[in-house]
């Protein structure tokens, strides 16, 4: 008598699997994962959908990954700061300032504890597109948070 194993789909079995194909940039394979997981009645948490964003943001798909971001928010789903960090880098690396101030805006009203890194590359944006009181403030709450500034984040506000 062979007897068949039932299989309950577990978020975190698709969840390895949006990873690995994340890492290898197989993105159109991944968000078929990520439907399919949907379909089975899987709800994302904070991790699958961190790996989807980091996935988009490690292969410049900020486009999708925009997109992506605000249907996590409206499932009322908050990413860490991890995440958060890897896809601030990731536009701010392709010049896309705007857009990185953008997604700070929506990490702070979702609550979002920033760190070191958020701070940097948060006020390199703002010293970016020129929003010098924006900068200093913000320069000014990562001092207070007790993180301390990089020579390259006191060199941006120099100049500015």
């Amino acid at each position: 008598m062979i007897r068949q194993l039932s299989y309950r789909p577990s978020v975190i079995a698709y969840t390895i699997v949006l990873r690995a194909y994340g890492q290898v940039g197989k993105i159109k394979l991944a968000e078929q994962v990520f439907l399919e997981m949907l379909e089975a009645g899987c709800e994302p948490d904070e991790v699958a959908s961190g790996t989807m964003l980091c996935a988009y943001a490690r292969w410049g798909r900020h486009k999708a990954m925009l997109s992506f971001y605000s249907a996590v928010r409206d499932r009322g789903i908050t990413p860490p700061t991890a995440v958060f960090n890897f896809m601030l880098s990731s536009l701010q690396k392709k010049l896309l300032h705007e857009h990185v101030l953008n997604v700070w805006r929506q990490m702070m009203d979702d609550k979002v504890v920033p760190d070191h890194f958020t701070y940097t590359v948060v006020i390199s944006s703002f010293v970016k597109v020129g929003l010098a009181e924006d900068a200093f403030r913000t320069f000014a709450e990562m001092n207070n948070m007790g993180y301390v500034p990089e020579e390259a984040t006191y060199s941006l506000l120099i100049a500015l």
